[in-house]
């Protein structure tokens, strides 16, 4: 890897979404060309799932999207997109934070893999 495929700066986006939330946002976010996306499976609970009396509310699985961004522009661009895709203005609907990170890599396919998929 050349020095050329590193990223000094940028932000990353981390988005907390109900159980089967998050791989329609990731879908839109390939759509208009992000690439950076990870989806992983947790398990949680947040202050408005249902409890019984006196005990912790039972776990429910969670789902963790994050997105690399260059750029400040772009993550606010992308930050307003997966909160309208995502439909965090719900309650219970996830929540979301922005946070620096200090250098990254550019996500690069082989040449060879890029030609199979034209």
């Amino acid at each position: 890897m050349t020095s050329s495929h590193l990223i000094p700066k940028g932000k990353l986006i981390t988005c907390v979404l109900p159980k089967g939330k998050a791989k329609g946002v990731m879908e839109q976010l390939n759509k208009i060309g992000q690439t950076r996306i990870n989806l992983a499976f947790v398990r949680g609970f947040d202050i408005h799932d249902q409890a019984p009396q006196g005990r912790l509310p039972d776990q429910v699985e969670k789902e963790i999207l994050t997105v690399v961004c260059s750029t400040q522009e772009e993550a606010e661009e992308v930050f307003d997109f997966v909160y309208e895709k995502g439909e965090l203005d719900r309650l219970g609907g996830g929540l979301m934070y922005m946070s620096s990170i200090a250098g990254t890599t550019a996500y690069l396919l082989p040449q060879d893999v890029v030609e199979a998929a034209e």
